[in-house]
């Protein structure tokens, strides 16, 4: 399952899941990036379908949209 960063607001960050990924995420799921598997992010919320609301716990300083 691969999601897409959406939208960076301080640390919170707007992950997008593919409709087509079945229930997208888990809250307290761990999500990371696929370059870095060091950034990771903690789901928290669901923010509607298939876009969730997770929280960096890294510094967001090279996180950008659009990173899967």
């Amino acid at each position: 399952m691969v999601g897409k960063i959406v939208a960076i607001k301080g640390q919170v960050v707007e992950v997008e899941f593919a409709p087509s990924a079945a229930g997208g995420a888990q809250i307290h799921e761990l999500l990371t990036l696929a370059g870095d598997a060091e950034t990771a992010l903690e789901v928290y919320a669901s923010a509607g379908k298939g876009r969730f609301y997770c929280l960096a716990l890294k510094k967001v300083d090279q996180l950008s949209r659009g990173a899967k």
